[in-house]
């Protein structure tokens, strides 16, 4: 284990001569005060903090994964370009302990620059509010919203029921034999009808009313209050940008029958909010039925003139503290930066700098639209589709992931909790098996390679 320190603080001392190395920490140590100062966000307290964080969380894990990929690919590389190497493995020390104690290095160098970053935007993130002229009512709302942490519930939704409804529009498409058949498949007319039955599901007419239902609401403080987040769409833009409605929440169970409920019933009366710009409205958490029952209900003011789309319902309720989660974010961007260090030392093992560089910035890039290339599946051809069901979508599900929910910026903007549960998946999933997948498969490669040909002379 000896060697492996030795090879590890060799590493470090060789990245932080690197130019590149350099460059990236002075980088963020200029940018990120620079840019607690100058954001500005929506013009609010909670806007800049917003605007902050997500700036400030992203270009962390931006330029710390770039740098991770090149000096990961770089160090190995030069030993060999240099042939440094061969001094090394002159004395007993075994191939792939020289791979770990530069993996090593590089972990211990990652969690050093990350653990100085992260507590830097934390501090400048809690000293905000101190250097923000805000009201109180401003200061009340960074706190509900913004420094806190809370589960994030979406309601319920038949998916099976538009499909079925999707199938019936298709069987008269085909009994009027409608010339549609003859210009697309069957499977884009069956995914457009769907999309179109569940836009209409989805839309509220002006004097419209929608509905949603949440189960298994179960906040642990009932006396911290809920809170309904939504974005409005909407069909036609009004002059002023703002749309009128009005918002009931509770157990609707017992009105419905016609009997008084047992909880009571929120009503926000008349609203008017910006579309396109994401919303809170606060209620109590006495409304919600004893088995965690919760209806919404949003209706669509007759004068408005336009249909509404309300997007990203969801009920959120705080679960954990904002030093906890945020703890919790860097903790996904070290499972980042173990795997990339992994696969830049392996990738170099039999590739050049170049191609490993490449190579490890396009499984960067992949895992940052992970999502958005699996659902753009849906859309192709047929035959096409086929190819990239059997082929290709497997291949993207095996690479790490690093957007949605795996994208920690987001989570801490929007107050939502990172659970310890999935916290513990992606280490385990993307920190330790496929980072041992990636690391064995460099250091089989790396034992079997030939470093010098030997050459004898007469």
């Amino acid at each position: 284990m000896s060697n492996v320190w030795a090879i590890a603080k060799n590493t470090v001392a060789q990245v932080l001569r690197m130019k590149v190395a350099l460059i990236v920490i002075l980088l963020l140590l200029i940018l990120l005060p620079l840019l607690s100062f100058i954001v500005i966000g929506d013009g609010t307290l909670l806007g800049k903090l917003q605007t902050f964080s997500s700036y400030g969380i992203s270009l962390m894990s931006l330029l710390l994964c770039v740098l991770t990929i090149a000096i990961s690919c770089y160090t190995l590389h030069s030993d060999l370009k240099d042939k440094t190497i061969y001094t090394l493995l002159t004395k007993p020390v075994l191939r792939h302990e020289v791979l770990f104690g530069k993996f090593l290095g590089l972990l211990g160098l990652n969690f050093i620059l990350l653990l100085v970053f992260s507590v830097m935007i934390f501090t400048l993130t809690s000293f905000l509010p101190r250097f923000t002229k805000a009201s109180p009512q401003e200061i009340r709302q960074a706190d509900v919203e913004f420094f806190t942490s809370r589960i994030a519930l979406k309601p319920e939704f038949n998916i099976e029921e538009f499909e079925t409804l999707a199938q019936k529009d298709l069987q008269k498409l085909i009994d009027s034999a409608d010339p549609i058949l003859e210009t697309k498949s069957r499977s884009e007319i069956l995914s457009t009808l769907k999309g179109t039955r569940i836009m209409k599901a989805k839309s509220v007419e002006a004097g419209g009313i929608i509905k949603w239902r949440f189960n298994d609401v179960r906040p642990t403080d009932i006396s911290k209050p809920l809170f309904i987040r939504f974005k409005y769409e909407v069909s036609i833009t009004p002059p002023d940008e703002s749309v009128y409605t009005r918002w009931v929440a509770g157990d609707f169970t017992a009105l419905d029958k016609g009997e008084q409920p047992d909880t009571p019933i929120f009503d926000s009366y008349l609203r008017k909010d910006a579309i396109k710009t994401v919303r809170e409205i606060e209620v109590p958490a006495d409304i919600i039925a004893k088995d965690g029952h919760l209806e919404i209900a949003m209706q669509n003011m007759y004068y408005n003139n336009t249909t509404v789309i309300p997007k990203e319902v969801e009920v959120l309720y705080k679960s954990d503290v904002f030093a906890l989660n945020y703890f919790r974010a860097v903790a996904m961007i070290f499972i980042r930066l173990i795997f990339l260090s992994a696969l830049g030392v392996s990738l170099s093992t039999w590739l050049s700098f170049p191609v490993a560089v490449v190579v490890c910035f396009v499984v960067y890039l992949t895992g940052t639209i992970n999502g958005f290339i699996l659902e753009s599946f849906g859309s192709l051809s047929q035959a096409i589709e086929i190819y990239y069901a059997l082929v290709m979508k497997p291949l993207i599900y095996t690479l790490p992931k690093f957007d949605g929910v795996y994208n920690p910026a987001p989570m801490i903007v929007g107050g939502r909790t990172i659970t310890w549960l999935f916290l513990g998946k992606s280490l385990l999933f993307t920190g330790i098996i496929k980072t041992l997948v990636v690391f064995l498969f460099g250091t089989l490669i790396f034992k079997n390679r030939e470093i010098a040909r030997i050459t004898l002379h007469n």
